[in-house]
C-alpha cells in the first residue's frame, strides 16, 4: 500500500500496541477469506471476488490485505470507494485554486487499513543490554547483504473516501468525474499499452485478422509472443481486454514449465485482465473458473496476493494509471458530433483519424486523383462506424510495414467502394420513390 499516508510511531510500546491491532486485523481479513475459500462454489464468492478485482483496479498501489478490507467495509458503509487519502492529506495538503483546504464531512466515518512500520535490529550482549560503539550509540545487526536488519510491525491507519469529503464540490479534485466511467478506448491508446508491453516485459505483440481462428488473442510461450486476432476481438475494447488476458497469461504462466491445469491458467489470466482493464471502464464478462484456483491445496488468499502482485506491478511498470486517466481526458474521435460532420483542416488536426487524411492527402500525386479526392471530401462526412473501420485498416498497414502509397491506396479503393455501396443504395431509393409516385 501507498504509506507516505503515516508515520511511524514513536517508541517500542506503540509499535507493540498498532502491532497488535495490525495482526488483528490481518488474521480478521484471512478469516473472511477463509470463509470464502469454503463457499467456492457459491455464486457469492465470484461475485464478492469480481468487485475485489474492481476495487484492486482503483487502488493498485495497495496491498491485497487492504484493497480486500477496503471492499468489505465498503460494503458495510454503503460508500462506493473512487478515491483514498489520510484525514491529514485531505485537509492540510489539498485545496483548489483558490487556497480553500478540503473538508472531511461532518460524522463521516474512516476506513481502517494496515499499514507496515519498521524498527531496525540492535545487538544484545547475553544479558539482553544493547551493545554500543564508541560513540555510546546501539550497534545494528546486520543482514547478509550489510544492511541493517530490521523487524515489521503491522499498524492500523483511517482514510476518508473522497465522497466524504468537499473535495469536488470546491473543485480542489477537478478528474474525477472520468474516475470509473465507462469511457471508449482511443485508437493510440491500444498501441501505446502494446508498445510497453513489448518494451517491458519482452513480449511482442502481434495484430491480425483470422476468421478461421475463434480465438480473441493467445500467448505464444515459446515464442514469448502475444497474438491479437482482430476477427473476433473487433472493437478497442474488446482488444484491449484481449491483451491484457494474453499478458496475464505472460506474466503469470510464461515460464513453459508451468504445468497449471488451463481452467487455473484462464481464471488467473481473466482475474487479471479484468482488474486491468476496469480501469479503462471494461468490464470483463467471461469466466474467472475460481474453483480451480485453490487446486492442489493453495489457500485462496495465497492466489489473491499473487494476482494482486502482478497486478499491482502492471500498473506500475506500464503507468497504466497514467494512460486510463489520459485516455478518458481524450475526446472521442468517434462521438456523434456535428464538428464531425462540418470539421475543417483545422478541427481535423485535433482528431485521431487527421493520420487517415493526411495519409491519403501526402499521396495524392501517386494516386488517382479523382477518386482521391472523392475520398477526401468522403471522410469529411464518414459515419463513425466507417471511420472506425478505415483506422483499423489504416493502423494494420502501418503494422504490416506498407510505404505510404500502398496505405494511401488502399484507403481511397476501400472508400471508394463505400461510394460505389452509397450510389447504389441512393439511386434505389430514387426509383423505388418513383415508382411509388407514378404509382
Amino acid at each position: 500500500m501507498p504509506d507516505n499516508h503515516f508515520q511511524e510511531a514513536g517508541n517500542d510500546n506503540q509499535k507493540t500496541a498498532h502491532d497488535s491491532k495490525g495482526r488483528q486485523l490481518i488474521s480478521q481479513i484471512e478469516s473472511s477469506i477463509s470463509e470464502l475459500e469454503k463457499k467456492i462454489d457459491a455464486p457469492e464468492t465470484e461475485k464478492t471476488i469480481r468487485e475485489w478485482l474492481l476495487c484492486q483496479s482503483k487502488f493498485h498501489n495497495y496491498s491485497m490485505m487492504n484493497t480486500f478490507w477496503m471492499h468489505a467495509q465498503s460494503v458495510c458503509k454503503k460508500i462506493p470507494l473512487s478515491q483514498v487519502a489520510s484525514f491529514r492529506k485531505w485537509t492540510t495538503e489539498m485545496q483548489n485554486d483558490q487556497g480553500e483546504k478540503v473538508q472531511i464531512n461532518k460524522g463521516a466515518k474512516a476506513f481502517s487499513i494496515i499499514y507496515p512500520m519498521f524498527k531496525t535490529i540492535y545487538q544484545k550482549d547475553e544479558n539482553g543490554k544493547y551493545l554500543l560503539d564508541e560513540n555510546g550509540n546501539k550497534i545494528p545487526e546486520k543482514n547478509d547483504d550489510g544492511s541493517d536488519a530490521q523487524t515489521i510491525y503491522y499498524g492500523v491507519g483511517y482514510v476518508f473516501d473522497i465522497s466524504q469529503t468537499n473535495a469536488v464540490a470546491i473543485g480542489a479534485v477537478k478528474t474525477l468525474d472520468h474516475r470509473g466511467k465507462d469511457v471508449p478506448v482511443q485508437p493510440g491508446i491500444l498501441d501505446e499499452i502494446a508498445r510497453r508491453i513489448t518494451d517491458t516485459y519482452h513480449f511482442p505483440v502481434h495484430f491480425l485478422s483470422d476468421p478461421s481462428n475463434a480465438a480473441g488473442g493467445w500467448f505464444d510461450r515459446m515464442d514469448q509472443s502475444i497474438t491479437i486476432n482482430q476477427a473476433v476481438s473487433k472493437s478497442l475494447s474488446h482488444q484491449l481486454g484481449t491483451l491484457f488476458h494474453e499478458l496475464g497469461h505472460g506474466i503469470l504462466h510464461g515460464d513453459p514449465s508451468c504445468n497449471f491445469s488451463r481452467e487455473l491458467k484462464e481464471g488467473q489470466a481473466e482475474a487479471f485482465a479484468y482488474a486491468a482493464a476496469a480501469a479503462f471502464g471494461i468490464e470483463r464478462k467471461s469466466e474467472l473458473y475460481i474453483k480451480s484456483w485453490i487446486e492442489n491445496d493453495v489457500p485462496l488468499v495465497d492466489v489473491l496476493k499473487n494476482i494482486s502482485k502482478n497486478v499491482r506491478d502492471a500498473f506500475t511498470k506500464l503507468n497504466l494509471e497514467e494512460l486510463a486517466i489520459k485516455n478518458s481526458l481524450m475526446p472521442d474521435p468517434l462521438a456523434p458530433d456535428a464538428k464531425l460532420q462540418e470539421h475543417s483542416a483545422a478541427v481535423l488536426k485535433e482528431n485521431v483519424h487527421l493520420q487517415i487524411y493526411n495519409c491519403i492527402a501526402g499521396n495524392l500525386g501517386e494516386l488517382n486523383n479523382k477518386q482521391a479526392l472523392s475520398a477526401l471530401n468522403y471522410l469529411d462526412k464518414a459515419s463513425p462506424e466507417d471511420l472506425t473501420g478505415l483506422y483499423v485498416q489504416y493502423q494494420n498497414s502501418i503494422r504490416e510495414n506498407l510505404s505510404g502509397k500502398l496505405c494511401a491506396a488502399q484507403l481511397v479503393m476501400e472508400i471508394d467502394r463505400k461510394i460505389k455501396i452509397a450510389d447504389r443504395k441512393l439511386v434505389a431509393q430514387q426509383n423505388s420513390n418513383q415508382m411509388k409516385f407514378n404509382f
